[in-house]
């Protein structure tokens, strides 16, 4: 009887503990520590006949950035060309979904945003002078890829390729290449 029982107590531990159910994981971030903020540079390439753009122009990048979880983060972006006399800038915000982890070093992403895009437009051009209309704001889009390779639990550094659109008397569209190093909070 004796090794009755220890051998329906081994079984019964043997089968609880392979079908135990898992611990849920207390997530112990606090709010101010999902926020991450970042500087960067870049490029914009125009598409087409741009009127706006000559060429290919340097970007400064600001960004802050909300982490809801493992995949899915928000964030804005502000942008600025390094030409001031026909800047094309722009605020930008934007939704992002990592769908791959490769040890928590490499985060390929998708990213979806809207904003504002501000230009101006060529009036006219001579010899010495170039002539351009007052700063205006138009609405727009854009849809890019990228990858986060995280340096140290503190700091990223986010390299990302975006398509923008946006209307301005015709539909206009460039590139962005950027990186930005990104600290959190």
């Amino acid at each position: 009887m004796k090794k009755l029982f220890a051998i329906l107590f081994l079984v019964f531990n043997t089968v609880i503990s392979a079908y135990s159910q898992p611990v849920l994981k207390i997530n112990t971030d606090k709010f101010i520590q999902r926020f991450s903020i970042g500087a960067g540079l870049g490029t914009l390439i125009p598409v087409e006949n741009y009127k706006m753009v000559k060429g290919n122009k340097l970007l400064v990048d600001l960004t802050l950035r909300y982490k809801f979880s493992n995949e899915f983060s928000s964030g804005f972006d502000i942008n600025f060309e390094d030409d001031n006399s026909a800047a094309v800038s722009y605020l930008n915000f934007d939704a992002r979904y990592s769908y791959l982890n490769y040890r928590n070093t490499l985060i390929p992403y998708f990213e979806i945003g809207i904003g504002a895009y501000y230009g101006k437009e060529l009036l006219a051009k001579d010899e010495v002078f170039m002539y351009y209309s007052e700063t205006k704001s138009y609405f727009g889009g854009s849809v890019g890829t990228g990858l986060d390779l995280k340096l140290s639990p503190y700091a990223a550094l986010d390299l990302n390729f975006k398509y923008h659109s946006f209307t301005f008397n015709e539909p206009l569209h460039f590139f962005t290449v950027l990186a930005c190093i990104r600290f959190n909070l």
